[in-house]
């Protein structure tokens, strides 16, 4: 059988051929054989693995599309990661378990259907459900690197989008302006941003057209783009009450709880980490107290009001080292924790 060059099938044959030692075919994935014997490749080229398949968070990730595009993420690697070093970031997150449970088990569901070589796989569009400050964003993001590392997003960008960014005021610009938005993200995560918003009072006839559009597209791009609507669970819950169309094409929900004390603490000093400052004797237990005087309050923002607490602490610690040039610019002392209310600004996007 003769292959002609520059065809889908020459690519996949080339793809598939073992240049790296690490390229295996596993009898659990049947369709790499069955393609290299049709395409009538030597046998000298494929490496049958008689061993018995690997668990799955030890399976290596070999992208779905690398095949054909010929475009390897670990093209410069001796090995690819296995799924457990792919969810490694994500893990290392303070907190968000449910999250974390959620897209494991998704990448889980992912890598045995491809093992059971059931066709394309296609991802789930998501809801996150949970106050500000809580993780949704990042989690987000987590997911589109994710997905683009197996190959099932080819960018795994993550646009984050609110009512302002999908709405015209004039008849037909919503649905202009939705698929622009829509288009950015093609190959990656659409996020958007309390979407319970376009349905308020009824929503405009603006409102309805974004929507009208946002669903149509979920089915047009399904495999080609992510979708994820974040916000509080009430009003999503009331969202997809008002529409069975959208809450249809949903398939994943995570949750976000509030942080506890103790992962709020951690975060706090996570971010003073990344900023180079040290904890000074007795701060640890003042921001504590300071969290746990604000955490029941109507706009206690979580994760966001840890990077506000230390936005106010840096101010105190500028004008301590103005004052004395020999003061530590580094370290955080326990008079630089505020006693005043936290700040309640409300920010619609924020990577936290």
């Amino acid at each position: 059988m003769k292959i002609r060059p520059g065809t889908v099938l020459a690519r996949v044959v080339n793809a598939a051929r073992p240049t790296r030692p690490w390229l295996r075919i596993h009898p659990s994935s049947p369709w790499w054989a069955r393609v290299l014997i049709t395409a009538g490749a030597r046998q000298a080229d494929i490496e049958l693995d008689d061993a018995p398949a690997p668990p799955l968070e030890e399976v290596r990730v070999r992208p779905r599309s690398a095949a054909v595009s010929n475009l390897d993420p670990y093209e410069d690697q001796d090995s690819p990661p296995t799924l457990s070093q792919l969810l490694a970031p994500l893990e290392s997150l303070t907190g968000l378990r449910a999250a974390k449970e959620s897209v494991r088990s998704l990448v889980w569901r992912l890598e045995l259907a491809r093992r059971r070589d059931q066709g394309d796989l296609l991802i789930p569009h998501a809801v996150f459900l949970g106050p500000p400050g809580t993780g949704k964003t990042i989690v987000a993001r987590e997911v589109g690197r994710i997905l683009r590392d197996l190959g099932l997003l080819s960018r795994g960008h993550v646009v984050e989008v609110t009512r302002e960014n999908l709405v015209s005021g004039y008849v037909g610009q919503s649905a202009i302006a939705t698929l622009r938005m829509i288009e950015e993200a093609e190959g990656g995560v659409l996020f958007i941003d309390e979407p319970y918003s376009l349905t308020r009072g009824g929503g405009t006839d603006s409102d309805h057209e974004a929507i009208d559009t946002l669903v149509q597209e979920m089915d047009n791009r399904r495999g080609r783009m992510l979708v994820i609507l974040a916000g509080y669970p009430d009003e999503m819950q009331q969202m997809m009450t008002l529409n069975p169309g959208l809450a249809s094409r949903i398939h994943l929900r995570i949750s976000f709880p509030v942080y506890s004390l103790d992962e709020l603490h951690g975060i706090f000093t996570e971010f003073a980490s990344e900023r180079g400052l040290t904890l000074g004797p007795g701060v640890a237990d003042r921001v504590r107290d300071w969290f746990d005087s604000r955490i029941n309050g109507p706009y206690f923002s979580n994760a966001r009001a840890a990077r506000d607490l230390l936005e106010s602490i840096e101010t105190r610690i500028a004008e301590r080292v103005m004052a004395d040039e020999h003061a530590d610019p580094h370290l955080i002392l326990a008079e630089d924790i505020p006693d005043d209310a936290p700040s309640t600004r409300h920010t619609t996007l924020n990577p936290v």
